[in-house]
């Protein structure tokens, strides 16, 4: 979080407002690659914890190595897919920006983002390994270390980095590559029993993985919409330059959502180890703490809806004229997606996702048409494309509680 609030007005400076924006969105972009995963990083995480939570380390190691052998197999084929269809595409009509930067430019750009978000997807893995060892702190580390050497990175090289977007992305990917690579190195020196082979892939555990994992891949391509495909619409709409104060309003309001993550993570794989061990009492008891901490929560929003601008003016050193009720619409956002992350941490956990899916679905199907419809036919522009997330994550405020308390309801007795 603090290497965020370094990070943002640096790009921004050293980018200005066009190129960052047309940053920002091909970060988006590449976050559609996720897909590629098809939900087998969740579906380790759950079939891992369950394993080690019935003590068997074996098991639990051929899920590892099965879960490696086939996600680096999709991800060697999507990568040549991209690599091969980028270098014919016409990115500055996509992108809707000026000659100012070319099509290499935003070629090599995005060959650099995708190759290395791609070949961060395979080493990421390690961090779903710790999330079901429950050492979920440990996964924040590679993120931290990534973002301390990028900034200062940035510092040291200015000259190199200076409104050059194809270098910030050859740095940013070097890097980015570079500490996973590390990471996952250390993950599994620390906890050799879990470290992968590819001797020990399973053909049996794929479908044990998938089965799980495919219902968190649906889940997984909705929250891409919701989340990811703002930028876009943004940039196609209403340009590159409406991108950045879009962005610098979601990570004011994102640093309040990434605190409350920091205390739900854990309790990912630690619910799938109460429930198997029948501690519903426990898990009642966590679902209670976290209602209270939305209390505090909702107060901490409101500050910062009514001193936004001098928040942004702290932090940018410049001042920026958002749009009227934008942080309204943004702190609203922000409030439904931590009540709604407080339940589905809890059904992910019990790798109970029927529920998701179905509301996941909806929104999916609703988000990206409501977006461009409240934004260009209604003419509310960014404030639109935030109230279309806002109405699309509403449906799962209120089916998440009720599967959650009816789940829970079963075991009173």
């Amino acid at each position: 979080m603090l290497i965020s609030l370094v990070q943002v007005p640096l790009l921004f400076k050293h980018l200005g407002n066009e190129s960052y924006g047309i940053w920002l969105t091909i970060l988006s972009v590449a976050s559609w690659l996720s897909l590629s995963d098809i939900g087998i990083g969740n579906g380790l995480r759950n079939r891992v914890a369950e394993a080690l939570a019935l003590n068997n380390r074996t098991a639990a190691k051929e899920y590892v190595s099965t879960a490696y052998v086939c996600l680096g197999s999709i991800i060697l084929a999507v990568l040549l897919l991209c690599l091969a269809v980028i270098p014919f595409l016409d990115w500055q009509s996509i992108f809707n920006t000026s000659n100012s930067l070319s099509n290499t430019i935003l070629r090599t750009t995005l060959s650099w983002i995708v190759a290395s978000t791609l070949l961060g997807f395979i080493l990421a893995l390690a961090n779903q390994v710790l999330n079901a060892l429950q050492q979920n702190s440990l996964t924040a580390w590679p993120n931290i270390v990534f973002g301390s050497l990028f900034i200062g990175a940035v510092y040291l090289f200015p000259r190199f980095i200076n409104g050059n977007l194809g270098a910030v992305a050859f740095v940013y990917s070097t890097l980015y590559v570079a500490t996973f690579l590390g990471f996952s190195i250390f993950v599994y020196k620390t906890w050799p029993f879990l470290s992968p082979s590819a001797k020990l892939f399973k053909r049996k555990h794929v479908k044990n993985i998938l089965n799980i994992g495919l219902n968190f891949f649906i889940i997984q391509v909705a929250a891409i919409i919701i989340f990811s495909t703002s930028n876009f619409v943004i940039i196609r709409l209403l340009g590159p330059a409406h991108v950045s104060y879009f962005n610098i309003t979601f990570r004011v309001f994102n640093m309040i959502s990434i605190i409350l993550a920091m205390v739900m993570t854990p309790l990912w794989s630690a619910y799938t180890e109460a429930y198997l061990k029948k501690d519903y009492s426990w898990i009642r008891d966590r679902l209670r703490l976290l209602n209270t901490l939305l209390i505090p929560v909702s107060f901490v929003l409101i500050l910062t809806i009514i001193y936004f601008d001098k928040i942004v003016e702290l932090w940018m050193k410049t001042k920026m004229e958002t749009p009227a009720y934008l942080p309204l619409l943004m702190g609203i956002y922000t409030l439904i997606t931590i009540w709604n992350n407080i339940y589905a941490y809890f059904l992910n956990g019990i790798s109970r996702t029927k529920e998701q899916l179905f509301t996941s679905v909806i929104a999916m199907a609703l988000n990206l048409p409501l977006a461009v419809f409240l934004c260009k036919y209604m003419e509310m522009g960014v404030n639109g494309v935030v109230l279309a997330s806002v109405i699309s994550l509403a449906f799962f405020a209120f089916v998440g509680p009720i599967t959650s308390y009816k789940i829970l309801r079963k075991h009173d007795h």
